[in-house]
């Protein structure tokens, strides 16, 4: 089985975590709603952390930490399991924004994303649907990032993300200048593919 790259030091906390992963019938009955309708996403949303879903409302999580900490716990003793995860976003102050772009992508949100991740023991996969198309990436590694020292114009003190990658010796620097990088090699290079999964802000 390859190498988990999660952080040794949440190991006590894990192991001490008896919950069982489930979608509480969420499965049978997926989350659907209308992008840009404010009522129907939140309602969404409302859903998503009834039903089991890990949510992050606008890229931290506000809902399912224990779900997410008996997924963790599953896949460092190696067992199969899965876990529901939930993106909600929303456009913050129309001032912001340039206003013309604001004009172009208010219709659009408030918008919720679902995904389901799973581990079947060696590796990693995510699925999501877009557009009435399934999409599935697989990864062989979870990797635990920290940023403790942002810069001082980030808004954030403390920044702690999941990432799948297929590299465990990747840092959170490689990835982002190969996300924002101009040179293909770079950008698509597989070394540096990846999805963030789990985010938890501390903010200034």
């Amino acid at each position: 089985m390859k190498k988990i790259a999660i952080l040794l030091g949440l190991l006590a906390v894990l192991s001490a975590c008896s919950l069982t992963v489930n979608f509480n019938g969420a499965a049978d009955s997926p989350i659907t709603y209308e992008p840009g309708d404010s009522k129907d996403a939140d309602n969404a949303l409302a859903n998503a952390k009834r039903d089991g879903y890990v949510v992050h409302e606008d890229l931290s999580i506000t809902a399912g930490q224990d779900v997410w900490d008996a997924f963790l716990a599953k896949v460092s003793a190696g067992q199969p399991c899965d876990v529901r995860l939930a993106f909600y976003y929303a456009l913050q102050d129309a001032s912001h924004y340039d206003p013309d772009y604001y004009e172009e992508i208010k219709n659009d949100y408030p918008v919720l994303y679902t995904q389901e991740l799973h581990y079947d023991g060696d590796v990693f996969s995510l699925d999501w649907n877009e557009d009435d198309q399934t999409y599935t990436h697989s990864y062989p590694y979870l990797k635990l990032l920290e940023h403790t020292d942002p810069p001082a114009s980030a808004i954030f003190t403390h920044r702690l993300m999941y990432v799948l990658v297929n590299d465990e010796s990747v840092t959170w620097d490689q990835l982002f200048r190969a996300m924002v990088s101009s040179d293909s090699s770079v950008a698509f290079n597989p070394k540096y593919n990846h999805m963030v999964v789990y985010s938890l802000y501390t903010y200034k």
